[in-house]
């Protein structure tokens, strides 16, 4: 989706959330706070147009500019510039714009909605989730599809890498794309609600839950070991306790693993002080971030050994 968004251009997307301001005419009063004093501008460096807010230093190219000016995460600021500039729209934006009678007008803010247009699993694709203890009967147990096509909005974007959906059909149907060889910015998009837990429909039964951080950890457990498992939506997401208490009832035991990195650490101690539930974390010497990872590392059987030793240290 970035490079979408960078086929625009920064002075189109300048242009489309300040339209009152023609890029490079020098400076004016800043549209990301109450400025009485002209002490913003866009300048062209190159061929990138870049902001400078004087008063308060903050400067960055468009799609900084959007993230600020709308209080969105870089996600949601890709999502917005392409849903609004992807066919060249030339509708004035802004959080309140001058059209073009002189009058103003709010802008009226559209839900994202997602689609794709799924394929046959690759060969190599198979191969990489089989590294990491998934087979195809995991992956269409999971609702997890190959992605030909994505949809924003309508709009379809060609998926040139690896991209795939994670289904799921609580309240309607909604999408969490994966893109493993994206980059940071680009691995992940997702419309999917925070009391979406994946792998709650799969669960089997089960004494013992796993309480991990994503589906592939969860699809890699749920496929190698005796135990149940499931996720929120990301790590930095709590839980409702009333979901927490019919986990409870469910399960003898429940233990976290999250990443032992310092979000997991943070995340895992704060569950753990809330609800009591132990918290195993994968040995350093494995030099693997989670469960799936330690399936590729480490090889089906061992990584499930680990595992249980983890939990028999426990009791």
């Amino acid at each position: 989706l970035i490079e979408e968004v960078r086929k625009i251009g920064d002075y189109k997307v300048f242009k489309h959330f300040f339209p009152s301001y023609e890029p490079g005419s020098g400076s004016v009063s800043s549209p990301l706070r109450t400025d009485h004093c002209p002490s913003f501008s866009i300048k062209q460096f190159g061929d990138k147009w870049r902001y400078r807010d004087f008063a308060n230093g903050s400067n960055g190219d468009s799609i900084e500019f959007v993230m600020e000016l709308e209080g969105l995460g870089f996600h949601q600021a890709l999502l917005k510039i392409y849903e609004e500039l992807q066919d060249n729209n030339t509708v004035v934006s802004g959080e309140i714009a001058a059209n073009s009678r002189g009058k103003t007008k709010k802008r009226q803010d559209k839900p994202v909605v997602f689609g794709m247009k799924s394929k046959p699993f690759t060969p190599n694709e198979l191969q990489w989730w089989d590294n990491q203890g998934i087979s195809l009967h995991t992956l269409q147990r999971y609702n997890v599809y190959s992605c030909e096509y994505i949809f924003i909005n309508n709009h379809p974007i060609f998926c040139r890498v690896p991209t795939y959906a994670y289904v799921e059909f609580k309240s309607g149907t909604s999408y969490k794309f994966y893109c493993p060889e994206g980059s940071k910015e680009d691995k992940w998009f997702n419309n999917q609600k925070d009391d979406v837990w994946q792998g709650w429909e799969q669960m089997k039964f089960s004494d013992t839950l796993i309480w991990t951080k994503s589906r592939k950890d969860v699809m890699a457990i749920d496929e190698n070991t005796e135990f149940s498992s499931v996720s929120l939506q990301a790590e930095s997401i709590l839980p409702k306790p009333q979901v927490v208490a019919e986990l409870q009832k469910r399960f003898k035991y429940i233990y976290l693993l999250y990443d032992g990195d310092k979000q997991g650490r943070l995340m895992s101690a704060k569950l753990n002080k809330l609800y009591g539930f132990p918290i195993i974390e994968i040995p350093e010497y494995t030099l693997s971030k989670d469960y799936s990872d330690l399936t590729k590392s480490q090889g089906r059987e061992k990584a499930s050994e680990i595992l249980r030793q983890l939990i028999s240290q426990k009791n």
